[in-house]
């Protein structure tokens, strides 16, 4: 009989999972390969203090402390989720669209009060399984991140091809200071807590 080993990257899925601050994680690459960043790696916990707890546990430190070793560039960014508009259908969705949106110098709220009262239409559309908004922790670059979800590629493709959602987004260029897209494919790696 051959010797079994866990592959290293089970072990590090394992360890990244166990602790019970915790409440989620979900790994996703980028569609485009030429994209940076290749992969998207989202830790969710129901408080800053349950995040830091768990970022200061040493067997976390030790894998966080081994990424440049992995990759050549590692960005981390911390999120407070907001309830100005969300629409959560439970379930893993495969396609991840996220926006990282950067508010015009001194127009924060101006951006606000129109994303709450424009975005509600494109919201209710059936394509769209999860939307939602967080802002960063520290009031840094990016201010704002979008989460879009879809079932499957061809949902998205579908509200990308709505005329409301074209709409939105030429007048998102006028209202964000900047705002990049990326869209993401899940992983299994951590599917199974």
């Amino acid at each position: 009989m051959g010797h079994h080993r866990t592959p290293a990257w089970a072990i590090v899925a394992e360890t990244l999972q166990a602790p019970e601050e915790l409440v989620r994680i979900r790994s996703y690459d980028n569609q485009d390969p030429e994209m940076r960043p290749h992969r998207l790696v989202e830790f969710d916990f129901k408080s800053f203090l349950d995040a830091a707890t768990y970022l200061n546990r040493p067997e976390i430190a030790a894998i966080f402390a081994e990424f440049p070793n992995h990759a050549d560039k590692t960005i981390a960014y911390t999120f407070i989720r907001r309830s100005d508009y969300s629409k959560n259908e439970a379930g893993d969705w495969s396609i991840k669209i996220i926006r990282l949106i950067d508010y015009p110098l001194g127009g924060k709220q101006a951006y606000l009060d129109w994303v709450t009262s424009s975005s509600r239409t494109l919201i209710e559309q059936p394509e769209l399984k999860v939307v939602a908004a967080y802002d960063n922790y520290y009031g840094t670059s990016p201010h704002r991140l979008i989460t879009i979800e879809f079932a499957s590629q061809v949902e998205m493709a579908a509200w990308k091809a709505l005329e409301i959602r074209k709409t939105f987004d030429a007048e998102l260029d006028e209202r964000a200071g900047s705002w990049k897209e990326h869209t993401f494919e899940l992983r299994a790696d951590y599917i199974n807590e």
